[in-house]
Parts: structure tokens; C-alpha cells; sequence
């Protein structure tokens, strides 16, 4: 199916080739207007002197301070090109995310998407593993694994299959539970009934655990809590806060489970990536290389804030001293995946060499 979608976005751009000419000229900001289709996204490759048209796609809302970088990186692309590049914002998931982003990259679109590694996961089985349970213990050794030349040839691997990895590296925060009693062993969590996401690694870790756990949209999370559908859910610090949960039920515990660390891959298509002049690639991938490591600076600066905000709302930060058990029920999913083992070894040997 993906491939046969694949196919028909390649031939939606040839129309959109000899219909269109070359692609806009307006100024790179985010967009709130109608979305565009998905055959407005393409764009033959430029020459040099020629002006380069890219939509960015991204995830999160428009106020987000992940959007808040990516607009100062735009604006430097374009002060550093003359002009000559032009990115065009669009946020709130409202054009070519998740799955149908990465169809457009594999279709090379003249995009660059904002997504999570997992989504990825078709054409690199291996993407699967940085969204699994229990893989990194800290955004520390994350950003060191994502800038190891073991990553490194993992990025070109990814390169020959069809996507250039911009970066890697915006980590936005532990994924831990809420719940309406504090929770600091396996044993305790499978006395309640919870909301997870529907992450495949996500759901064999709850099955392993033998918790009882259900799968539905976040919307409708804070009813669900309210009514006492369930008794807790998952979520970094920015969505719990995000969703005002300490307003749907009192106690509320925010417990340090630190099962998943999410974050977010900067991607395009490695033919449209060489389509772009040299002169221009090189610009934009400096500029935009940083976008992770200043993102994921941002966030952990904001994530203590966060917290705070919770405190003052009524939730109690429960710790976790020896998260062991719940890595024990994590490694063999792990392990399973793809080139999963052998990630896991690597992220070891830089644990312990970072002390």
C-alpha cells in the first residue's frame, strides 16, 4: 500500500512539474491558511541562481517553542542565502505528517519533515528502536549516541534507502506516567487501568507487564480521567501540562517512570537533498543541523518550569529509585527489532563512558 502510494505522489509531481513551473516566493513564516495538496509540494530541481522553494512540515502548535527555533533557523537560511532559499513553515500537523510526511520524503517532494523515528520504521526497520522503551536512560547519552559516528553510519545507511537525516537529535522530554495513586513498581501498576500511546514497543512493554492499559485519541483523555474511565496515562511533561490534568482528578501523581524519551528527526528526500545546490544544501544543513541540539537545550531548560507548574496545581512528583524492573520487561522487545541489540550495546559503552 505504501508503495503504491508512493508511486502515485511521483506521478503527481511530474503533472505538478509541467502545470506549476517553479514554486512560490512568499516570505518563510508559519502558514495558517488552506492546506495545500500534496502535488503542490513538488518542485524540479533547482539551478544554481535559481531560488529553492521547501515546505517544512511540522508537528507541533504554532506557539511551540520547537516552531519558535525553527522559524530562527529560517530566517537565517534566508539572511545567509540572499533569499534564494525559501522555507515555508506549516505547524500544526496541517500538512503531510506522520506516515504521509515520510511518503513525501520517499517520493522526494521538495519538503522537510518534522518526525518522530518510528514512522520511519517501513523502509528503516532499525528507526524503530529510538522509540522503544527503555532505550536511553538520559537525554545526556541520547545526544551523544545521535552525534556517534555509529549513528553516523546509520545516517548514511539511511541516505542509500532514500531519506537524508537533516538531524536527529530535538529531544523533548521522558514519557512517564500520571496516575490517581502514586506508582514506584511494576507490581503497583497493574493495579490500575490506564491510557498509553499507540506505540507498537509501547504496548509489548504494558503487555509484558501484564497491566491493563487502554489505546485512544489524547483529546479525549482528560473526560476519561474525570470520569474515572481510567486511572492515569502516559506523557512527557509538556503534554501533561498541555492537557490541564491536574484539573480533572484530585490526588494526581506524576510518576518518574521515564519509560520512552521522545523526540523528533528533521528529514527530506536524499534526491531532492541533492537536487538543492550545493551552496544552499551547505547552508541548510548547518543551519538546520542545530535545530535538535537547540531545541532539546530549550525544552530541558523549560522541562524544571514544567514541573513547577504541576507542584503549584496539586500534582505530587513521585520518584523512582531503580527503575531495573521495568527495563527488564523492555530488553527483550528491544532486542527483537532490528539492529536492536546492537544499539542497545553502544548506548551502554557510552553510559559508562560518560560515567
Amino acid at each position: 500500500m505504501k508503495r503504491t502510494l508512493a508511486l502515485i505522489l511521483a506521478v503527481v509531481m511530474v503533472f505538478a512539474l509541467c502545470a506549476c513551473g517553479s514554486g512560490s516566493s512568499a516570505p518563510a513564516q508559519t502558514t495558517t491558511k488552506t492546506e495545500p495538496s500534496a502535488s503542490e509540494t513538488a518542485s524540479a530541481p533547482a539551478a544554481s541562481g535559481e531560488k529553492v522553494t521547501i515546505k517544512l512540515c511540522a508537528i507541533d502548535p504554532a506557539e511551540q517553542n520547537t516552531n519558535d527555533v525553527l522559524r530562527e533557523c529560517i530566517a537565517e537560511i534566508s539572511e545567509r542565502t540572499n533569499g534564494m532559499v525559501d522555507i515555508q513553515l506549516y505547524t500544526d500537523g496541517q500538512m503531510l505528517v506522520y506516515a504521509e510526511g515520510v511518503e513525501a520524503v520517499m517520493s522526494n517532494a521538495n519538503v522537510i519533515v518534522v518526525s518522530q523515528s518510528s514512522y520511519l520504521s517501513d523502509y528503516l526497520p532499525f528507526m524503530s528502536v529510538f522509540g522503544s522503551p527503555y532505550v536511553f536512560p538520559s537525554r545526556e547519552v541520547a545526544l551523544e549516541f545521535f552525534h556517534s559516528d555509529f549513528f553516523a553510519g546509520l545516517a548514511q545507511e539511511a541516505e542509500e534507502a532514500g531519506v537524508h537525516i537533516i538531524c536527529a537529535d530535538a529531544l523533548t522530554g521522558f514519557r512517564s506516567m500520571i496516575t490517581n495513586v502514586p506508582v514506584t513498581s511494576v507490581d503497583e501498576l497493574r493495579k490500575l487501568n490506564v491510557r498509553i500511546a499507540g506505540l507498537d514497543g509501547l504496548i509489548q512493554l504494558f503487555e509484558n507487564m501484564g497491566c491493563n492499559y487502554q489505546v485512544f485519541p489524547f483529546g479525549e483523555c482528560f473526560n476519561a480521567l474525570q470520569t474515572g474511565a481510567i486511572d492515569g496515562l502516559e506523557n512527557t511533561p509538556t503534554g501533561i501540562n498541555s492537557g490541564h490534568f491536574y484539573d480533572a482528578i484530585n490526588p494526581l501523581y506524576y510518576d518518574l517512570t521515564n519509560h520512552i524519551m521522545d523526540g523528533y528527526f528533521l528529514i527530506t528526500g536524499a534526491e531532492f537533498w541533492a537536487s538543492i545546490p550545493e551552496e544552499y544544501r551547505d547552508v541548510i544543513q548547518e543551519v538546520l543541523g542545530q535545530w535538535g541540539t537547540k531545541t532539546t537545550a530549550l525544552l530541558e531548560e523549560q522541562e524544571a518550569e514544567l514541573f513547577d507548574l504541576m507542584i503549584e496545581n496539586g500534582t505530587e512528583i513521585v520518584e523512582i529509585e531503580d527503575l531495573s524492573e521495568f527495563r527488564s520487561y523492555a530488553e527483550p522487545i528491544v532486542k527483537a527489532m532490528d539492529r536492536g541489540e546492537e544499539i542497545l550495546t553502544e548506548i551502554a559503552r557510552i553510559e559508562a563512558e560518560l560515567g
